[in-house]
C-alpha cells in the first residue's frame, strides 16, 4: 500500500497532517478529524464512511438516465434504462492534487452520448467540495448526484436537519426541496451522520429513509442533487457544483459547516406546508415551517404570511417577528381561516425579510373543497408497502407533503365480498396475487393510518373489486359466475412482474338481496376502518366481459351455478346496473351523505350508446378511472395529439354529470423526462389526473404543486367545451411551433356575469409519436394570442399562469390580441368577457 501526505514525528509517531491520503489497487481512503472515506477506484464512487465508532457502507456517484429516443415511434419500451455504468463506458480515478492540507480526486466517465468529469475536494473541514462537469453529444434525460448511506436505520433515531423530521417510508417515494438547500442525516447516538449542500445549478435535492429498491435493502439515507440537462436544449454542456458533509458533527458544526459554504442563504426556510392539504370552505388550516440560521449570530427576522385564492386574491394572515438562534432552527406556525365562499386551489406563501430585506420567499399549494377528488390528485397505496404499525404517521405525512389528496388503500382484505369488517384483529389479505400479498395485516394500523391521513386533509378510499378468492368462494358457491362449461369464471391476468393472479371469481352481485347484504357490509367497515369511499372495480354491469378493459367487444355469457343464463336473468343489462348501482348509493348516502364512489369505466362514444344509463347514473360525482386509455403506444391513439384528443372527449361526456376522470397508470414513462413531464401536462389540459407513479423530483413537485393551486382551471365541472367550429374560427396563436391548445378550449359563466375561457397551451416535442424518452423542447418566446369575442361581447382582461412562474399574471391587451409570457411546458390562459 502506498501513503501519501502522512508526515510523521519521528520522536512520537504522530501523524500532523490535515488530511491523510492512502491508496491501494482497489480504493483511495481519505482521512480527517471528522471522517474516513473510500473511493472506488473502478467507479469513481464513494464507497465507505467511518466516523467516530461506526462504519457505514455509502455510495456517493453521479447518474445519468440516458435519452434513448427513437426518431418514430417503436413504442413504449423504445429507450434504454437509465445508465450509470456497463457496456461502452470507459473510467479512470487518479489523484490530481495532493498536500497535507488539501486532496482533489478526479473520476472521468466516458460514455457514447457524454464525457463527464467528477471532482471531489478534500481538507481538513467536515466538507467536501464537488464539482460535475460534462459534454454531451446528446443530451440525457436526467443527470443527478446520488448519496446512498446504508444500514443508518439501525441506529435509534435518525432525522434530518435543518427541519428535524424523521421520514421513513419504506418505499421508492421521496420528499423534495427546491434549491437552494441542504440535507443532513443527523443520528444523535452517532453524534454525526452525512448529508448534501446545494451549489450551483442544482435544482433541488430528493431525500429518503428507508428506501428499498434498486439492490439495495435496509437503505436508510438517501440524498439527490439533481440537474436537468434537458431543460438547456441548445447547450451540449453542464455544471453543477455541490457539498458533500460527513463525519463526527455536534448539531451546530453542520450548521457551521454549511454557512462556512455561502452557497445557501444564512437565513432560508424548510419543510413549508400545511396542516390539511385540503380542508372545507369556512374551516380553519395553518402553516408551518423551520426556519434555519446558519450564521454565527442571532437573528431577528420579520416573517409575513399571505394566502392567494383565485387569480389574485391575497390576504395577509400573519406579520411578527421572530428570533432566531445562532446556528439552529425555529419552528414557526400560523393558523388561517377559509372563507365558506372559497373553492378550488390556493397558495400559502411565508416571506422572511430582515430589516427590508427579503431573505427567503416560499409557498406551497393546498385546497378548499367538498369533494377531493375535484381538487386533488389521486394515487393507489398498496396495502403491500403500507401495512406496518408505528409508520403511520409518516405514510400520511408524506402523502400529505407530496400533494397526493386522495388515495385508493389498495387490497388489504381477505376477500373483498366477505371480509370487508372483519371480526379478528389481524390477518392475511387474500386477494388476486397470493404470491404478492404476504404480509399480516392489522386492524389497528389500518385504523390509525386513516385517521391520521383525515387529519391531515387526505381522503382515503378501499379499494372493493367484487371478486371471490378461491377459499370464499368454496362456501358460497351459489354466489359465482360460471362458464357454459359448468366451470367458475376466472377473472385473470398478471399482477407484480410474472406473479399471476389465479383463482379469483367473479360474483353473481346483480341481485337486490346481494347489493342490500353488501351495502350493509360497507357501512360496517366503514364504521370500523373510517373510509370516505371505495372504488368498485367495473362492478354492477351484468354483461361486463372477464377483463372490462375490453368492455366494447363481444364476451362470452356467463351462467349460474344451475345454468341459467345472463342473459335470461338480464335481458336490459343498462338497465339492471341503473337499478344496482342507484340502489347501492342510496344505501350508502343515508349512512354517508358525503360518501365518495369511484370506479374503473369506459367513456367513449360506444359505451355511451352500450351503456348510456349507466354512464349517466356512474358519473354522477364520482372518481372515474379511464383504464382503457393506457395503450396510448397503439393506434389510432398513438400520437399526443390524438391520445389527448380522445381524452378530452371523453373527459367531457362525463363531466357534465360531475364525473372527475383519471388515467390509471401510464407505466414506462418516467415521470422527470420529456415524454413523462408531457403526458401529465395533457392528462391536465384534457380535465384529468394522473395517477403515475409517485416520486418527486423537480419537475413532479413542481407539476403538483401548479396542478393543486390551479386546479379549478383544470378540472371544474362548470368548464364545458366549447364548439369545434367556435374552437378553430375564433382564436388564433402568432406561430409556426407546434403549440397544441385547440381541443382544450372550455367555457364558464361567472356569478359575476361575465363569460370566462379558460386555454391550455401544451409545448409539444418535433416528433408526433409518443415515446418514452424526447429531447428537450426548447422555450417558446414572443407569443401572442388573438381570440375574437362572441357577438355581444368584449375582452375585459385576461391572465396566464405558468409553473415557473407559480402565480398567475395580468396579461396586455392589445385589442382582441394577448402577449403571453414564455412558454416552457404549459400555460394556462384566462380570458374575461363582459357586455359591450
Amino acid at each position: 500500500m502506498r501513503s501519501f501526505c502522512v508526515i510523521a514525528a519521528a520522536a512520537v509517531g504522530v501523524s500532523l497532517a490535515a488530511v491523510e491520503l492512502q491508496e491501494s489497487k482497489a480504493v483511495k481512503t481519505v482521512s480527517n478529524k471528522y471522517y474516513t472515506l473510500t473511493i472506488d477506484n473502478v467507479k469513481g464512487a464513494l464507497k465507505t464512511l467511518t466516523f467516530g465508532d461506526r462504519k457505514y457502507a455509502i455510495y456517493g456517484s453521479q447518474e445519468f438516465r440516458a435519452n434513448g429516443e427513437q426518431k418514430t415511434f417503436t413504442g413504449q419500451n423504445s429507450a434504454a434504462a437509465p445508465l450509470t455504468n456497463g457496456n461502452n463506458t470507459k473510467q479512470k480515478v487518479e489523484v490530481v492534487s495532493k498536500s497535507a492540507e488539501k486532496v482533489v480526486v478526479r473520476c472521468e466517465l466516458k460514455k457514447p452520448f457524454m464525457t463527464s468529469v467528477l471532482t471531489y475536494t478534500f481538507d481538513d473541514s467536515p466538507v467536501i467540495r464537488c464539482r460535475m462537469q460534462a459534454d454531451f453529444t446528446e443530451a440525457p434525460a436526467d443527470w443527478f448526484y446520488t448519496l446512498r448511506l446504508m444500514n443508518f436505520s439501525s441506529e435509534k433515531r435518525v432525522f434530518f436537519l435543518p427541519e428535524r423530521n424523521s421520514p421513513g417510508v419504506p418505499y421508492d417515494w421521496s420528499y423534495y426541496a427546491p434549491g437552494s438547500g441542504w440535507k443532513f442525516a443527523y443520528s444523535p447516538a452517532a453524534s454525526g451522520g452525512i448529508g448534501l449542500v446545494t451549489g450551483t445549478d442544482c435544482q433541488g435535492m430528493e431525500y429518503y429513509l428507508n428506501r428499498q429498491n434498486q439492490g439495495f435493502n435496509d437503505l436508510a439515507c438517501i440524498r439527490v442533487v439533481a440537474v436537468s440537462p434537458r431543460r438547456f436544449a441548445d447547450k451540449k454542456s453542464a455544471e453543477c457544483t455541490f457539498a458533500v458533509i460527513a463525519g463526527k458533527l455536534a448539531e451546530k458544526k453542520v450548521f457551521a459547516a454549511v454557512g462556512s459554504l455561502k452557497t445557501v442563504p444564512g437565513i432560508s426556510v424548510s419543510a413549508l406546508e400545511t396542516a390539511k392539504l385540503m380542508n372545507k370552505p369556512g374551516e380553519k388550516n395553518s402553516v408551518s415551517a423551520f426556519i434555519a440560521n446558519t450564521t454565527d449570530k442571532s437573528r431577528k427576522v420579520n416573517a409575513k404570511v399571505f394566502v392567494e385564492t383565485k387569480l389574485a386574491d391575497v390576504k395577509k394572515v400573519f406579520d411578527g417577528d421572530i428570533a432566531v438562534p445562532v446556528q439552529g432552527t425555529v419552528p414557526f406556525e400560523c393558523g388561517f381561516a377559509t372563507s365558506k365562499a372559497m373553492r378550488g386551489g390556493a397558495w400559502v406563501r411565508l416571506v422572511i425579510s430582515e430589516d427590508g430585506k427579503v431573505l427567503a420567499d416560499k409557498k406551497t399549494a393546498f385546497a378548499v373543497s367538498d369533494f377531493a377528488p375535484e381538487s386533488l390528485r389521486f394515487a393507489w397505496v398498496n396495502s403491500g408497502n403500507c401495512h406496518k404499525e408505528g409508520c403511520e404517521d409518516v405514510w400520511s405525512d408524506f402523502l400529505k407533503r407530496n400533494k397526493i389528496g386522495v388515495i385508493e388503500y389498495y387490497l388489504w382484505m381477505r376477500s373483498t365480498v366477505r371480509g370487508l369488517a372483519p371480526e379478528e384483529d389481524t390477518w392475511r389479505p387474500s386477494t388476486e396475487s397470493p404470491g404478492y400479498y404476504k404480509d399480516v395485516m392489522s386492524k389497528k394500523f389500518i385504523q390509525n393510518f386513516v385517521k391520521r391521513c383525515q387529519a391531515k386533509g387526505v381522503t382515503v378510499l378501499s379499494s372493493v373489486t367484487g371478486l371471490y378468492n378461491y377459499k370464499e368462494a368454496l362456501k358460497e358457491p351459489e354466489q359465482i359466475l360460471y362458464c357454459d362449461n359448468g366451470q367458475p369464471s376466472i377473472y385473470n391476468g398478471t399482477i407484480h412482474g410474472n406473479k399471476t393472479r389465479v383463482a379469483t371469481f367473479k360474483v353473481h352481485g346483480y341481485t337486490k338481496e346481494f347489493v342490500d347484504a353488501w351495502a350493509k357490509e360497507m357501512i360496517e367497515s366503514c364504521k370500523m376502518f373510517g373510509w370516505q369511499g371505495y372504488r368498485f372495480d367495473w362492478y354492477f354491469i351484468p354483461d361486463a366481459p372477464n377483463d372490462p378493459l375490453y368492455l366494447n367487444t363481444p364476451s362470452p355469457d356467463w351462467r349460474d351455478m344451475y345454468g341459467k343464463t345472463g342473459k335470461e336473468y338480464y335481458p336490459d343489462p343498462d338497465r339492471t346496473a341503473v337499478e344496482r348501482l342507484n340502489q347501492y348509493c342510496s344505501i350508502m348516502e343515508r349512512a354517508y351523505p358525503d360518501f365518495i364512489y369511484a370506479t374503473n369505466i369506459h367513456a367513449n362514444a360506444k359505451s355511451a350508446k352500450r351503456n348510456p344509463g349507466y354512464l349517466r347514473a356512474v358519473s354522477r360525482k364520482s372518481l372515474l378511472i379511464f383504464e382503457y386509455l393506457l395503450g396510448m403506444t397503439h393506434k389510432p391513439r398513438h400520437t399526443f395529439r390524438t391520445w389527448s384528443e380522445t381524452l378530452a372527449e371523453d373527459v367531457q361526456r362525463v363531466r357534465v354529470y360531475g364525473g372527475q376522470p383519471a388515467v390509471g397508470f401510464t407505466r414506462n414513462f418516467p415521470s422527470d423526462s420529456v415524454s413523462g413531464n408531457l403526458i401529465q401536462y395533457l392528462c391536465f389540459a384534457a380535465g384529468a389526473k394522473y395517477t403515475g407513479t409517485v416520486v418527486n423530483v423537480r419537475d413532479q413537485y413542481e407539476r403538483d404543486n401548479f396542478m393543486t393551486r390551479y386546479s379549478e382551471y383544470y378540472f371544474s365541472p362548470d368548464l364545458l367545451r366549447i364548439p369545434e367550429k367556435e374552437r378553430d374560427s375564433r382564436f388564433q396563436l402568432n406561430t409556426e411551433y407546434d403549440i397544441f391548445f385547440r381541443p382544450f378550449i372550455c367555457s364558464r359563466t361567472l356569478p359575476s356575469g361575465e363569460r370566462e375561457e379558460v386555454l391550455h397551451l401544451i409545448n409539444l416535442p418535433g416528433g408526433r409519436e409518443i415515446c418514452r424518452y424526447y429531447p428537450p423542447v426548447p422555450v417558446r418566446k414572443g407569443l401572442e394570442l388573438t381570440a375574437l369575442p362572441r357577438s355581444g361581447e368584449k375582452l375585459v382582461s385576461a391572465y396566464a399562469a405558468v409553473p415557473q412562474r407559480t402565480s398567475a399574471s395580468a396579461l396586455k391587451l392589445k385589442g382582441n390580441t394577448v402577449v403571453l409570457p414564455e412558454l416552457e411546458d404549459a400555460m394556462i390562459v384566462i380570458l374575461r368577457y363582459g357586455k359591450k
